[in-house]
C-alpha cells in the first residue's frame, strides 16, 4: 500500500487507494463543518436525531472514521464505514 506522501514521491496510487483518501477527506470536513456549528449555534434538540449528545457523537465517529480512512486503517474503517448507510433511513425518517 501506497501512502499519500509517495506521490511526491512520483508513485501512482491505486484506485482504491485514491477513493479511500478522497472519503476520508471528506469526512473530516464534514466533521468539522457539523462541530463548528455546534460550537456556534443553538442546536434544535426536538427529538433523539437532533440532540447536542447525538450529534456528538455523529462528529466524533466521522472524525474517527475519516483519520482512519486518510491514514490507511482500511480494515477498521471499512467494518464501520459498511455499518454507516444502514442507519441512515432511522435518522432520516
Amino acid at each position: 500500500m501506497h501512502d499519500v506522501a509517495c506521490r511526491s514521491r512520483g508513485v501512482r496510487l491505486a484506485g482504491y487507494e485514491a477513493v479511500r483518501i478522497v472519503l476520508g477527506m471528506i469526512l473530516l470536513s464534514a466533521a468539522a463543518f457539523k462541530g463548528r456549528q455546534m460550537a456556534t449555534g443553538l442546536v434544535a434538540q426536538t427529538d433523539l436525531s437532533t440532540s447536542r449528545w447525538f450529534l456528538i457523537g455523529v462528529v466524533a465517529f466521522e472524525l474517527f472514521l475519516g483519520l482512519g480512512l486518510v491514514w490507511g486503517q482500511p480494515r477498521r474503517s471499512e467494518f464501520a464505514a459498511r455499518r454507516v448507510p444502514n442507519g441512515f433511513p432511522s435518522l432520516s425518517g
